[in-house]
């Protein structure tokens, strides 16, 4: 039997069998519990989706008697990862047909399923074939910039995990400078105070390229956005520059509540700009020291 190939069976008849031959060193074999903690059934198919990524049969009573089991019936992979709490195939050698149908069976049965919880078992079965696994190295010179970037790259698989689950809009502030327009001509304070608030990061935007936000927004084209990397008018989403959508919603939601929070309180802790700083700030210092 070939060291990476797996016998996958829901039942647990073999289990001594299996621990003697790897005690004994005679198989390279490893005992996996069933991926679902459902009915049998339910553990069976998933089981069977398993078999299919991996081009093999499922050894099961009234599907495949282990008996009846040979090496054609084994399914391969490339590498396999076996934890305490989860098991991680790479490059299963199932046939790419049989994987495409299995999931457009399953996308089938999840039209004419009538339960929310037989729907999300349907839905996670499907995410487990069409899904991957990617392994990310971040490196740095010091282990500031080493946790700089890691920071970086939890950001962005968070920003990609709550865009495929909400979906996208265009980036770079233009969205919220868009919604900005439908408040103009508004005499209220409330509307003409929002309305800035809204045009405020595409403005801090500008500013961050060296550019006047002025002269930039007045002769942005309708229907575009302005690229501060390249300081040109672009499509944003034919750029791909393009914000989650949990996140603008969710940055407006909670800036309009800290500011109802601010208004109701009565007070709040503010920085002083306008105060006078000394012209030599390290005498100051030494100043403070000595007194």
């Amino acid at each position: 039997i070939a060291p990476n190939c797996f016998i996958v069976c829901p039942k647990c008849e073999v289990k001594n069998s299996i621990l003697q031959a790897k005690v004994q060193g005679n198989m390279q074999i490893a005992a996996i519990k069933s991926p679902f903690d459902g009915s049998p059934n339910a553990r069976t198919e998933m089981l069977e989706d398993l078999a299919v990524m991996l081009g093999g049969k499922v050894g099961a009573k009234g599907i495949l008697e282990l008996s009846d089991m040979s090496d054609e019936h084994l399914g391969c992979c490339d590498r396999v990862e076996v934890g305490e709490d989860e098991t991680v195939f790479f490059g299963g050698e199932g046939a790419e047909n049989e994987i495409i149908q299995r999931i457009e069976d399953l996308k089938v049965r999840l039209d004419n399923a009538m339960y929310d919880y037989d729907k999300d078992n349907i839905r996670l079965r499907i995410a487990k074939m069409t899904g991957g696994v990617a392994l990310v190295y971040v490196g740095g010179d010091s282990e500031l910039e080493i946790l700089e970037k890691k920071d970086r790259m939890e950001d962005a698989l968070c920003a990609g995990r709550v865009s495929i689950k909400h979906g996208i809009l265009p980036g770079g502030g233009i969205t919220l400078f868009n919604m900005s327009k439908e408040l103009k001509g508004k005499s209220d304070i409330v509307s003409k105070i929002f309305e800035q608030a809204l045009q405020a990061p595409i403005k801090q935007i500008i500013k961050n390229a060296g550019e006047n936000p002025e002269v930039v927004l007045s002769h942005m084209p309708e229907e575009m956005g302005y690229d501060a990397l390249n300081k040109k008018y672009v499509d944003m989403m034919k750029e791909g520059i393009i914000d989650p959508f949990k996140v603008t919603s969710s940055a407006l939601d909670n800036a309009v509540s800290i500011a109802g929070l601010l208004l109701t309180t009565g007070g709040a802790v503010v920085l002083d700009s306008v105060q006078s700083q000394p012209a030599n700030p390290f005498a100051a210092m030494m100043q403070g020291m000595t007194q």
